[in-house]
């Protein structure tokens, strides 16, 4: 009895000791989503502290660095960082030639007993990896029933590649998660976005209703994965996405068990082709692998024999409908004339990622360069305007020459390749010049619709934003024949005698946004000293974003030419944003930073401003 008694008291004190006195290792944990390519390898726990190990991916050279305010948030409390390794807090790291940097951070110990946590980096555009759990299991999503047996439209014909007008309207529900931000990029017959436009994301569901002139695929961004859909005018679809099973698909860790489990369910107009396209096993983007290239000549043969071989791989799987297989022969063609025809920027690019230099005769195309493949049949048919690069691709068939098929619209996208697209592509109206212009040159109704339609759009939400512009804020205009120093001295000429703070920044970019949150509390702490804030956007900042989101930003605001900003950040050495500039009472500049220095520092130098 008393051996028994004692036998028992030791396993319970080696249990005990296991889990409280030694660390607790948890291998490979399950999590449900991040915002970045970043994946929590190993998680150790002890009574003392809290090691999550982590590897970030990306490309050769790219800048990593994590701010200080990096918690582990888990059951309503968070745990502060103590300590990092492999990453610094201060300075950027870049990456090496793998594009991996594996690092390991230190926190707060996580009560006894915590199933899972969140890792937050806290500042606008931050890292996130959402529900790491420490107890082995996974939170399973529960996917509706009437979408597991619904028969889907795989047989359905292709909608007719001829110009139509008309709203398309997608609606969305996230399962088991939501991404930290929805976004869609703008890349059709007419406008030319350059940033991705954001979607609101409410209760787990989003609506994107606009204006289409064409059957199209729809680029749409749930945090950075990528995913496209075919929409119509006039229809309508839903999507429900598993979206733990999305974003494990794409990591390293999870990557091969989740591939090919179903992570998107469609309903409505071309289900059946959507659901095609998320599940495809066929490399249907010929740009991968291609960041070993050295020459053109060389990329276009990889990308050649790619294609034939993908080619034969579609038309010899019976499985595919008819229409399905079509759309994919398709989407392969004018992926494989993209990827021919970005020849010489993709082997700059790798080049440069590699730290190489580009060797002599590397980029030279020849005449005759990408003739293989504009010789396709389908090539030069009406169904590529499926596709977001038919605009490209109907450009170049026209220098070519290649004109036997030329459609009617023609005309009217080269008229749209330029200031039209451009203009709408900011989110900004047309003027009476321009829409006299589309009246009486654009042959297409659909596509003369379709710009009446966006430019009226825009100059509505345009007039109700300038609406809401509060006071203090205040928007001017830059003389646009300036450029550098004369530009700078025409903007601050009207503070002489006051400190001026200069911002660089834009809408698109998370750590502007975050260093002007934490500027907030500073411009109210020095509320009444001599100092005006100026902040220096350019085009790349959509128009009705920004005037969005400088409703209620106090201080001075100007939307640049890209050119413009390129100057001044050029003229002071920047190669990025955020940056600043303060300029004392008489105009000079008395302070020049890369990235937010920190309050406390923006503060010590405003003051030493005012001082002198």
């Amino acid at each position: 009895m008393t051996n028994k008694f004692y036998a028992l008291l030791a396993l319970c004190l080696l249990m005990a000791g296991m889990t409280y006195g030694q660390e607790q290792v948890i291998e490979k944990p399950w999590y449900s989503g991040a915002t970045d390519p970043l994946e929590v390898s190993k998680v150790i726990l002890s009574e003392d502290r809290t090691v999550v190990e982590a590897t970030f991916y990306g490309n050769k050279g790219t800048e990593v660095k994590l701010t200080p305010e990096t918690v582990l948030r888990a059951d309503g409390k968070e745990y502060a960082l103590r300590s990092a390794r492999g990453i610094s807090q201060k300075d950027f790291v870049f990456l090496p030639a793998d594009g991996q940097l594996s690092f390991s951070l230190t926190f707060e110990p996580l009560p006894a007993g915590t199933t899972s946590f969140d890792l937050i980096e806290k500042c606008e555009g931050g890292w996130q990896v959402n529900g790491v759990r420490l107890d082995g299991k996974r939170t399973e999503v529960k996917i509706p029933e009437q979408l597991k047996t619904q028969t889907l439209d795989y047989d359905r014909p292709l909608p007719a590649p001829e110009p139509k007008f008309g709203k398309f309207r997608l609606t969305g529900r996230f399962l088991g998660g939501v991404p930290s931000k929805v976004t869609y990029r703008t890349l059709g017959w007419v406008e030319k976005a350059f940033m991705p436009t954001p979607i609101t994301v409410k209760d787990s569901t989003f609506v994107w209703e606009d204006y289409v002139n064409h059957p199209e695929l729809k680029i749409i961004y749930f945090d950075k994965m990528r995913v496209e859909v075919l929409v119509i005018p006039g229809g309508e679809l839903a999507m429900t996405v598993d979206y733990p099973a999305m974003h494990l698909s794409n990591t390293h860790l999870w990557g091969k068990e989740y591939q090919t489990r179903r992570k998107i369910w469609f309903e409505g107009d071309y289900a059946g082709l959507n659901t095609a396209l998320q599940e495809t096993p066929y490399a249907l983007d010929m740009s991968d692998r291609l960041d070993g290239m050295t020459s053109v000549q060389e990329l276009k043969q990889a990308v050649l024999a790619n294609y034939k071989e993908v080619r034969r791989q579609l038309l010899a799987d019976t499985t595919l409908s008819r229409p399905i297989r079509d759309f994919f022969l398709w989407d392969l063609e004018i992926n494989t004339f993209r990827a021919i025809s970005q020849a010489g920027f993709t082997v700059a690019f790798a080049c440069q990622m590699r730290g190489e230099k580009v060797k002599p005769g590397s980029l030279e195309r020849g005449e005759h360069f990408e003739d293989e493949i504009l010789a396709l049949d389908s090539i030069q048919s009406p169904v590529m305007m499926y596709f977001n690069y038919y605009p490209a691709l109907v450009e170049s068939l026209q220098k070519r020459g290649l004109t036997s098929r030329k459609c009617p619209w023609w005309q009217d996208l080269a008229l749209c390749n330029g200031t039209i697209g451009f203009t709408l592509g900011q989110m900004q109206p047309l003027t009476e010049t321009w829409l006299r212009t589309v009246r009486t040159q654009i042959q297409t109704p659909a596509i003369r619709d379709y710009i009446y339609a966006q430019s009226s759009k825009y100059k509505a939400a345009l007039e109700a934003t300038e609406q809401g512009i509060k006071e203090g804020t205040v928007i001017r205009q830059a003389d646009t024949s300036l450029q550098g120093e004369a530009l700078l001295q025409s903007i601050v000429q009207g503070h002489k005698g006051r400190v001026v703070l200069i911002d660089f920044w834009n809408t698109w970019c998370g750590p502007c946004r975050n260093a002007m949150k934490k500027m907030e509390p500073l411009k109210e702490k020095l509320k009444g000293e001599a100092i005006d804030y100026v902040f220096l956007a350019d085009e790349t900042s959509p128009q009705l974003l920004w005037q969005q989101m400088i409703a209620d930003m106090h201080g001075e605001h100007y939307r640049l030419s890209n050119g413009q900003s390129a100057s001044l950040l050029q003229l002071y050495g920047f190669s990025g944003i955020p940056a600043y500039l303060i300029l004392d009472r008489e105009g000079k500049v008395v302070y020049q930073h890369l990235a937010f220095p920190g309050a406390e520092e923006m503060e010590a130098q405003l003051r030493k401003a005012l001082n002198n």
